[in-house]
């Protein structure tokens, strides 16, 4: 399937969201059954932000825009739209009582547009963590395996291998 055809007719159909559709109904099920089925003490699911949670579009493929909402004290707010099966997993995990930890390798001068970002959209989380280093391929590895010291990760839902 050419690439192009895959991105077409979203965000309402085709088949990526067709795939998305999937992976949101499987890892729903995946929670709800791990809840009924395991006592698994302070369980916890791990979320990336762009490209996941909402979307972004670098190589502008699907024409997707950021929204700027303007300045806040020299650090630029922008917002994206939201993802919604990524989303509706997240809010899932919340619903179930698990935590859910954001962690994303943006700046941390962006951490008020993030948290803009996921509180216009009530995006659930019950922690955000965010790159304190430029380009550190290992943020997100290390940052994984402090959180697993205090939690349970039952899932971790990114774009990319390093997630």
């Amino acid at each position: 399937m050419a690439e192009n055809n895959y991105w077409k007719f979203w965000p309402s159909q085709g088949e990526y969201v067709k795939d998305l559709n999937w992976g949101c109904k499987i890892a729903i099920g995946y929670l709800q059954k791990l809840k009924q089925t395991k006592n698994i003490p302070r369980p916890c699911v791990l979320f990336d932000v762009d490209e996941t949670l909402v979307f972004g579009d670098p190589e502008e493929k699907l024409g997707v825009r950021e929204m700027e909402l303007g300045d806040h004290n020299g650090q630029p707010v922008f917002i994206l739209p939201p993802n919604p099966q990524i989303v509706k997993i997240a809010k899932e995990a919340r619903r179930l009582g698990m935590k859910v930890i954001v962690i994303t390798a943006r700046p941390s001068t962006s951490k008020l547009a993030t948290i803009t970002n996921l509180d216009m959209f009530g995006i659930p989380y019950d922690k955000v963590f965010m790159n304190d280093k430029d380009e550190d391929p290992e943020f997100k590895i290390g940052l994984r395996r402090r959180i697993a010291e205090q939690y349970n990760l039952v899932l971790i839902v990114g774009d990319s291998p390093c997630d």
